[in-house]
């Protein structure tokens, strides 16, 4: 503000109408709009009245500047008004700002549209995200996903979901918005999300997503970056869940009792166990795909979106030649229900007798079982992390060797483990 020089005003006797029967003197107060940021003109009828008006403007330019004078009478009375609304929840200035972050304006989008043309650049259709009316959800078959290759089918599944039910929280909400509240954010991945690697995971795809949303300037700024406490949870829930295995008994019997129970389950379980496999990948994979010595894994079925040729071990072989077909789906419908019946069978609940609270005594099934036990036993048989990790597909070294390298077991377990062979006829008649 310009130094206040004294008087920043004049007052001084002028005649108004001069030109017509209805003029009058008055007293004429004039202030500097170097000073006042505006030029001042007002009338009073004495001198007295004009000073005092004079004054007034001075006090005000001494207590809040060159923005305080120009308001109206009108402004004023609205200012006060609205301070008294808001009493005790905030000054005026903090409920305009927040006012200007909320009001809709000209090119903001909702988070429906964004999460839409996000995915597009993904490669999902925006039909995967319209649902008719009555309906909780559908899954939307797209017969060409998409034409970016570096994105797998899987990848653009889990993509989906996530942002679907971010949508479904959010859906007709402003962007903009979004780039303070980040606490909204954080509320919402806290409350639907219990394990610390599910929130992490939905936490990661919507910072991509507001990434995204910050750089095309649909948001100021990015409200899901990782905060110090989930960091904290994150790494205690990394130190205490490394992934479990199964033992070369419960991988025998759950082989025989698939070979028994369930014969369609076998090729599932033994791709998974003795090829490690991924579920998802399973669950895709057709018999056309299973070649006299390896297996080709297309890169629509792939976690990855590469393409690879596995060449089929020993073990495989004998358990092939029992289950082998010419074409169809190598894992039935529901495999992962089936398999969870067959691992409750060999620890004694038999499904048709066993009630819930007996099932609840079974010990859980390890996550992704198959795949890690094939990681852990066979870096025993070969003790080369390079050789399996190009064998599992596995892009890092360093969390390979933090969940497969010193669990524990022999080599006599991984051998065991290896040589599960089919029950022979006699033995499957002296069982039953």
């Amino acid at each position: 503000m310009p130094k206040i020089e004294k008087p920043p005003y004049s007052v001084r006797r002028v005649l108004t109408n001069a030109n017509s029967k209805y003029a009058k003197e008055k007293w004429q107060l004039l202030g500097r709009a170097k000073i006042f940021g505006r030029q001042i003109r007002e009338y009073r009828t004495t001198k007295k009245a004009a000073e005092e008006l004079g004054e007034k403007y001075l006090g005000e330019l001494r207590a809040h500047g060159q923005q305080a004078t120009p308001l109206s009478d009108i402004e004023r009375a609205g200012a006060v008004q609205a301070i008294r609304l808001l009493g005790d929840s905030g000054d005026l200035v903090t409920a305009v700002k927040f006012f200007l972050d909320h009001a809709p304006r000209k090119g903001d989008i909702t988070v429906a549209k964004a999460t839409e043309l996000f995915a597009a650049t993904r490669g999902i259709a925006p039909e995967c995200f319209r649902r008719p009316k009555g309906m909780w959800r559908r899954k939307v078959k797209v017969a060409n996903w998409s034409t970016v290759s570096k994105h797998s089918d899987s990848h653009r599944t889990t993509l989906q979901n996530r942002l679907r039910r971010f949508n479904e929280a959010f859906g007709r909400e402003i962007v903009r918005t979004f780039g303070t509240r980040a606490s909204d954010v954080r509320s919402y991945l806290e409350t639907n999300f219990r394990n610390e690697r599910s929130l992490q995971n939905h936490r990661s795809t919507l910072h991509s997503f507001f990434e995204w949303c910050v750089e095309l300037e649909y948001c100021a700024k990015n409200p899901a970056v990782v905060w110090t406490q989930q960091k904290l949870r994150l790494e205690s829930y990394a130190k205490d869940h490394t992934p479990d295995i199964l033992t070369p008994r419960d991988f025998a019997a759950l082989l025989h009792a698939a070979q028994r129970h369930d014969h369609e389950m076998i090729p599932y379980l033994i791709l998974g166990g003795f090829m490690a496999l991924r579920p998802e990948e399973l669950q895709k994979l057709s018999w056309e795909c299973v070649k006299p010595s390896f297996v080709y894994i297309p890169p629509e079925m792939s976690k990855t979106g590469d393409r690879a040729e596995l060449a089929i071990q020993r073990p495989l072989r004998p358990w092939l030649a029992l289950c082998r077909k010419r074409a169809g789906p190598i894992a039935p419908p529901n495999a992962s229900r089936r398999r969870l019946t067959l691992w409750r069978r060999i620890h004694g609940f038999i499904p048709d007798t066993a009630t819930l609270a007996e099932k609840r005594t079974c010990p859980p099934w390890p996550h992704d079982g198959l795949r890690h036990s094939y990681g852990t036993y066979r870096y025993k048989v070969v003790g080369d992390i390079g050789t399996v990790c190009a064998e599992m597909r596995h892009e890092d070294p360093l969390v390979f060797r933090k969940h497969y390298v010193k669990r524990g077991v022999t080599l006599e377990d991984a051998e065991n483990y290896f040589s599960a062979d089919p029950l022979s006829p006699e033995d499957l008649q002296s069982i039953a």
